[in-house]
């Protein structure tokens, strides 16, 4: 089997690609197993061989048709590195993992793709688990901030972890993803219903001294 890949036309084998990519245009891409069959078949599969190929991928899981992104001017290899930054994003957000190198630009594309989503982003999203991403934030982050400062700080980190938990946790209407997938997803906010009073306070109690000192500078600044 694998000999018979290699000796495939570069532009039959991309096809094949492009078709295990979208076998599941939800959560990772379903062509990992395509690209380990051989040195040869990664050859011709990895990014910087076909840019194109990922360039369409991304159309496919992703919402790329606002006007924030002028995909008209983007070139395929924008377009393929976004799609795999995309993924690496979520991969971070599925294990949890809060790295200061990473963090900041996590927290930031989360964000542009829930305000950009119309259906699929949000979808990737929770597939990924960003309600208990962001819930766990809250109480690593803003709880080791509010025993050593005695608040949590007013930041950009923080206050993108913030809207990421208005936003996702708001009425079910504006969360249900545009899909015709039978994997049944938990809103950020069926997430948060879901937590014991306790934890709920305990959220709350985290939460509201970040919004009083925001709302505190605010004031400094207008004044």
């Amino acid at each position: 089997m694998t000999f018979d890949f290699e000796h495939l036309h570069p532009n039959v084998l991309q096809t094949i690609a492009f078709f295990c990519f979208i076998s599941s245009s939800l959560g990772p891409p379903q062509v990992l197993q395509l690209l380990l069959l051989s040195h040869a078949v990664h050859d011709v599969l990895k990014l910087e061989a076909c840019p194109k190929l990922y360039a369409d991928v991304c159309f496919v899981y992703f919402d790329l048709t606002f006007p924030r992104f002028q995909v008209a001017s983007l070139s395929r290899e924008c377009l393929a590195a976004e799609l795999v930054h995309r993924f690496n994003v979520l991969r971070r957000i599925h294990l949890v993992q809060f790295s200061e190198q990473h963090l900041r630009l996590d927290l930031w594309t989360a964000y542009l793709m829930v305000l950009d989503s119309d259906g699929q982003n949000e979808t990737q999203l929770a597939m990924a688990g960003i309600s208990r991403f962001i819930f766990e934030f809250i109480r690593r982050r803003l709880g080791e901030e509010y025993v050593k400062y005695g608040r949590p700080l007013v930041n950009e980190v923080n206050a993108l972890a913030l809207w990421l938990a208005c936003l996702t946790t708001s009425p079910r209407e504006y969360l249900t993803p545009l899909c015709t997938s039978k994997i049944e997803l938990t809103s950020s906010a069926e997430a948060f219903a879901k937590e014991t009073k306790e934890g709920r306070d305990e959220l709350y109690n985290l939460i509201c001294p970040f919004a009083v000192a925001s709302s505190r500078v605010n004031k400094l600044h207008l004044s």
